[in-house]
């Protein structure tokens, strides 16, 4: 299970927001953000993260579908890979 983050948000205007984790601001590098709380499952922050013209990645990465997000995509046709 994924450890909890220390999290601090504070929106000022339309398009002006913090989004603190653990102590570094990570709004700039976000379209948007959802924060969601759940009584079983407790608070969980979920960041769009724009990609800036310009970047790149290569490696290896874990990705991961949302439970309702996959049963859309399996509806439509797609096959999910098997561990």
């Amino acid at each position: 299970m994924t450890q909890p983050a220390q999290v601090r948000i504070t929106t000022r205007a339309p398009h002006d927001a913090t989004i603190e984790i653990d102590g570094r601001d990570v709004a700039p590098q976000c379209r948007a953000f959802t924060l969601t709380s759940d009584v079983h499952d407790g608070t969980t922050l979920t960041l769009d993260v724009g990609i800036h013209r310009g970047a790149q990645y290569h490696g290896d990465a874990i990705v991961r579908v949302s439970p309702e997000n996959e049963q859309l995509l399996v509806e439509l046709g797609w096959t999910p890979p098997r561990p």
